[in-house]
């Protein structure tokens, strides 16, 4: 009889866990399948923010992947870091050996800009920009070659400031890889999902506009200037369809239990 009770209360705890995993598994069959917006008659010219540290496993096929894009308009890719002797600039140079006609700028500067070295190297590569659209990718993310044709349409909506994008783990060998890339693909992409289908979830934005003002004064992972950051909560938010991928080598499993926490990556004009 002690027992009862007890096993009557996660009984339903349970029930209440299933029931939510196969409602955030019928959202998810559903996201992929979302309509895209339809392309415009030209293309906007587009930079993309790679801010590198160290040549991590995998380094030059995450590179490659932006460098075999589909996209009809013009794309500038620029690779930052902050140490001249840095392991990545030999992977750079591979990339530029390969990919001979993709628009590849290499910024190393190790000027720091408050104490987020990210941030620091980001404001760095910000001078090298070119075009309008930003796209700001991890090293450790790898897309599919129709990536910029899906999420620059999006971000060419009327009243869209921002697009982002989910993102799936692809596990290496090894326990802690796999672990890892589980805690992502069961845990954290179903739960935001979930949370987008049911309005529970906002995805912060801004749009960037042009100004003499010091760009990234705040520690935020989004690419936007003082005065972008003002528009904030007055601009709609996206969440472009499809989902990228995010290899976890072996290696990488002491720091693989922190990237579940965010969405990786983000797309503003």
């Amino acid at each position: 009889m002690l027992l009862y009770w007890p096993s009557i209360i996660v009984g339903l705890a349970s029930a209440v866990g299933c029931a939510c995993l196969v409602f955030a598994m019928f959202l998810a069959s559903r996201f992929p399948r979302r309509a895209l917006p339809a392309p415009g008659a030209s293309m906007p010219r587009v930079t993309i923010l790679k801010p590198l540290h160290g040549a991590e496993p995998g380094l030059f096929e995450n590179l490659a992947s932006f460098c075999t894009q589909n996209y009809p308009g013009a794309v500038q890719i620029i690779l930052g870091l902050q140490d001249p002797g840095d392991d990545a600039i030999a992977v750079v140079e591979q990339l530029r050996a390969k990919y001979k006609d993709c628009h590849l700028d290499l910024v190393v500067d190790a000027t720091m800009h408050g104490l987020n070295r990210k941030v620091s190297n980001l404001v760095n590569m910000w001078r090298h920009v070119e075009h309008d659209v930003i796209v700001v990718a991890d090293s450790d993310m790898r897309v599919d070659p129709d990536y910029l044709s899906r999420i620059v349409p999006a971000l060419e909506q009327r009243g869209v400031g921002a697009v982002t994008c989910l993102y799936h783990g692809i596990p290496a060998t090894g326990f802690w890889a796999q672990l890892a890339a589980l805690g992502i693909n069961a845990h954290f992409l179903p739960n935001v999902i979930m949370g987008l289908g049911l309005k529970l979830a906002q995805l912060a934005s801004a749009r960037r506009l042009r100004s003499s003002a010091k760009p990234w004064s705040r520690s935020v992972d989004s690419s936007v200037s003082p005065i972008a950051w003002q528009t904030i909560m007055r601009s709609e938010r996206r969440c472009a369809p499809g989902v990228m991928e995010s290899p976890f080598p072996p290696s990488q499993s002491a720091t693989c239990a922190g990237r579940g926490r965010r969405l990786n990556c983000g797309t503003t004009r």
